[in-house]
């Protein structure tokens, strides 16, 4: 009877790291979607708001976005993974409280235009830190089992929190529910922590060592190497060979004793 590991496509020794990394998966889909909810009920029932600054909403959100992919790119070679990846996940969860205490104290429209803007660059983020963790926590051939079984941890918090938007809302208010996100934060850095110290180093080239060209044997016996091997060195050859030979080509450009027309003495008896 097959088991849930099996069922799972798990081998024996990585349960922990993935229910860790779907946990990571669960919470960052659940904080992206509850906070792009409060993002847009915040900014549509800001008064001063209408139609006509969605533009510049698009404008300020992609260059905020890729400012902040370009800054993390140039920490990545920089900075230690797991220094890396623990830092990002307090500055997110930082600048969420940040933006619940400037609409809790800060009465002006242009709370509600900075937080719509930082929806995208918090997912933005929370993906580049995930797939970062899950490619050095799992190697080529785990991946292609576990990635899909992973990254099913968003779909279900999305599903979950989708539901109960509204139950939430009614209940608290939109602002509130960023101490949900910010509480979603902090537990991605709690399910990050065990993981940091079993990162494996980025290299550009493959992990696994790259096989050698094929040898194809020759009619006449001798292995012949692939076009896009280099060829080998000709063997050494011995004291006795190397003389015999230079002797032979030495001779060759000697004059024969004898000459191409025959033996002239005979020539002039006869």
């Amino acid at each position: 009877m097959p088991t849930l590991l099996t069922l799972l496509g798990l081998e024996k020794g990585e349960e922990r790291a993935t229910l860790f990394l779907w946990l990571y998966s669960f919470f960052m889909g659940g904080s992206y979607v509850l906070f792009g909810a409060v993002a847009y009920t915040i900014f549509l029932a800001e008064p001063a708001f209408g139609t006509s600054y969605l533009p510049y909403f698009f404008i300020v959100s992609a260059v905020l976005t890729t400012a902040v992919s370009a800054l993390y790119n140039w920490l990545t070679p920089r900075t230690a993974a797991g220094r890396l990846l623990i830092g990002t996940l307090l500055f997110l969860t930082v600048t969420v409280l940040g933006y619940r205490a400037a609409l809790w104290g800060i009465e002006s429209k242009w709370v509600a235009f900075a937080v719509l803007c930082w929806n995208d660059a918090l997912w933005i983020l929370n993906n580049m830190l995930y797939w970062e963790l899950a490619g050095r926590t799992f190697n080529l051939r785990q991946a292609k089992r576990l990635f899909g079984l992973i990254s099913t941890g968003t779909i279900v918090a999305g599903i979950i929190s989708t539901f109960g938007m509204a139950a939430l809302i009614g209940r608290w208010g939109a602002p509130n529910l960023l101490w949900v996100v910010a509480i979603s934060q902090a537990a991605c850095v709690v399910v990050v922590w065990p993981l940091v110290g079993r990162l494996t180093p980025a290299t550009d080239g493959p992990k696994w060592p790259r096989p050698r060209p094929p040898h194809h044997p020759s009619p006449n016996g001798a292995t012949k190497r692939s076009c896009s091997s280099p060829p080998e060195p000709p063997p050494p050859s011995s004291p006795s060979t190397s003389s015999n030979t230079s002797s032979t080509t030495k001779s060759s450009f000697l004059p024969s004793k004898k000459p191409p027309w025959g033996n002239s003495s005979a020539d002039s008896s006869a």
